[in-house]
């Protein structure tokens, strides 16, 4: 307690009570110590896991439960427990309280606005996950905020997993849909201000604080920090002559990561090189693209088909890898043969990589959009490749209506070239999931997700195989990258749902907006 009403004193305004191994009864008693200390500072109590214990939140570990608990609160019933601010993405400062998060006690959650503390806060609870990559991160449902860590190697948990560091910190929080607070081996003002730097909302501090011999000297010392930083971020930020310039003429840190599709255009707006640019966007990446064929179609159907000629697609492959430092590539639609030759030509070449193959066959209207010899060409250099059911159908020569056929279909192209093959199960229904089928790297993975009842699913496959390559751009290893687009996806689906765009199969939500 002594150490705790120390960090108090020098800012903490969030403390964690863990301890998980105590009695219950042990565990409700140091928290009722803890309450009246962070009470006279206008502090929060965060409870690890999900009993809250007469505390303000509750932290809940990856392991789960999904989706989290809403503890009930006999003082507080008339706040509704699953009122939620809007969690578009704005300003990292903005979104932090005016006093940093710190980890004084053990691990701890970070503020929002809304929220700030007990005493007249909007809601009765927050709720916080640990997390430590992105499928972590996709599989968040209503939580409030997440931990990520470790950011640096942590000394009071050797071992405790590969440190992150800021610049994967910072990719990491651009894919976070809450507030993320840093942490693991925070120690010093120098990584409080680049944890800042890298956009998190707050930071988390444990054996700075409780080694130190005198707390409150060391909280005060990173608060500082924190604020100083927070304070030439926002001058930063609203400089004139920055405000309007790109990342990589301002000379700024951190550079958006750059990904390429290669598709055919899509006039409605929902699939091809439209769908696969939103969700570039949409999860950090800046996009650039090689234009396939232009097309003439909405959500009723596809009109009209005009293919590029292949050197027309050569000269753009060339353009935009001879400038940008591409970290992914994704294919869609190739029309024909001679233009999945052109893209071939680059892949074997070795300059197309991270290549994620949408073998486009056939649009959502069912009208063809490709042929199978052309997707096959580029197969061999495919790091993922993504077919839907009746795609696979295509390529293997076998029907395609089961999970076990998906999982047959999946192996028989991995056989052939791909080092992973994604069998997408959106169009079939499986007992109320969709089911999609992962192999590759010797393991064969059932992903699973709550099918969405909509109709506006044009795009889906475009969508999904996009989202890979930003994670793969990012450094994700296959399986968490696939299953990040499942849940992005998933999100996506979801809020297009009640939209009214277009008379027939509409697009998805990508942005996040409903």
């Amino acid at each position: 307690m002594r150490v705790v009403a120390g960090a108090v004193a020098g800012g903490v305004r969030w403390v964690v009570l863990r301890e998980k191994d105590l009695p219950r009864a042990d565990r409700a008693a140091l928290a009722a110590d803890l309450r009246p200390i962070l009470a006279e500072a206008g502090g929060t109590l965060i409870v690890a896991g999900p009993d809250p214990l007469g505390g303000d939140a509750v932290h809940l570990p990856a392991a789960g439960p999904y989706p989290p608990p809403r503890p009930d609160r006999p003082d507080r019933a008339s706040a509704d427990p699953v009122d939620r601010p809007d969690r578009a993405p704005v300003d990292p400062v903005d979104r932090a309280l005016a006093e940093p998060v710190y980890r004084a006690d053990r691990p701890g959650p970070a503020g929002r606005p809304g929220y700030p503390g007990p005493a007249g806060r909007a809601r009765p609870w927050l709720v916080g996950r640990s997390c430590h990559d992105a499928a972590e991160l996709a599989r968040l449902t209503t939580e409030d905020y997440a931990t990520l860590s470790p950011v640096y190697p942590s000394r009071s948990k050797p071992g405790y997993g590969p440190p992150l560091g800021p610049r994967r910190l910072g990719e990491l929080i651009r894919f976070s849909p809450v507030p993320v607070l840093a942490l693991g081996g925070i120690e010093t003002p120098e990584q409080v201000r680049a944890c800042l730097a890298a956009g998190t909302a707050g930071v988390a501090v444990q054996g700075a604080i409780m080694r130190a011999e005198d707390p409150t000297e060391a909280a005060a010392a990173l608060t500082a920090a924190w604020a100083e930083a927070a304070a030439l971020h926002r001058n930063h930020r609203h400089s004139p002559d920055r405000t309007h310039r790109p990342p990589s003429e301002r000379g700024d840190q951190v550079t958006p990561t750059t990904v390429l599709t290669i598709a055919g255009s899509d006039s409605g707006g929902g699939a091809g090189i439209q769908a696969d640019l939103k969700v570039f966007a949409a999860l950090g990446a800046y996009g650039t693209s090689v234009l396939t064929a232009v097309t003439a179609q909405n959500t009723r159907g596809v009109d009209a088909v005009l293919p590029l000629p292949p050197r027309t697609v050569t000269e753009q492959l060339d353009s935009v890898l001879g400038d940008f430092r591409v970290r992914a590539v994704k294919t869609g639609m190739l029309g024909n043969p001679a233009v999945a030759d052109a893209v071939a030509d680059a892949a074997r070449a070795g300059r197309l990589p991270h290549l994620v193959v949408d073998p486009v066959l056939v649009a959502t209207s069912g009208h063809r959009l490709g042929v199978v010899e052309a997707v096959e060409r580029l197969l061999p250099y495919a790091e993922v490749a993504t077919p839907n059911c009746a795609e696979a159908a295509a390529l293997t020569g076998r029907p395609v209506t089961t999970v076990e056929e998906m999982v047959a279909a999946a192996e028989a192209l991995a056989a052939g070239g791909p080092a992973h093959v994604v069998v997408t199960g959106g169009d079939m229904d499986a007992a109320g999931e969709s089911v999609d089928v992962l192999v590759g790297g010797g393991a064969t993975t059932l992903l699973r997700a709550r099918r969405v009842r909509t109709r506006h699913s044009h795009g889906t496959g475009c969508s999904f195989s996009a989202a890979i390559a930003v994670r793969l751009a990012a450094g994700d290893p296959v399986p968490a990258a696939v299953a990040a687009a499942k849940e992005y996806v998933t999100r996506a689906l979801t809020g297009a749902r009640d939209w009214e765009l277009g008379a027939g199969r509409g697009p998805l939500d990508h942005f996040g907006w409903s």
